[in-house]
């Protein structure tokens, strides 16, 4: 299973650097397709607070919130998103 990271247009390229170097999984950043593909392509979708999620949600695709702190909550108006800090 390939796994994706799509950066917010704000983040740094090389943000994820040392990550990938390090990581043993199949993890690639991807940036040559368009955010409504990628979202197709995928089983889930992991974000903060992010209109990928939303679209990700419309599109019915298991969506994930992973902001760290417990009691703070995404601004996305959805039920349907999983928080990864209550798992």
């Amino acid at each position: 299973m390939e796994s994706k990271i799509r950066l917010h247009p704000a983040e740094n390229t090389n943000k994820y650097e040392k990550f990938l170097k390090t990581n043993v999984n199949n993890i690639k950043i991807v940036n040559k397709s368009t955010l409504f593909e990628d979202i197709l392509n995928s089983d889930l979708v992991v974000g903060c607070n992010t209109m990928a999620m939303y679209i990700a949600i419309l599109a019915k695709k298991k969506v994930y919130c992973s902001i760290p702190i417990k009691n703070i909550k995404c601004d996305i108006p959805s039920k349907k998103i999983i928080y990864l800090s209550s798992i």
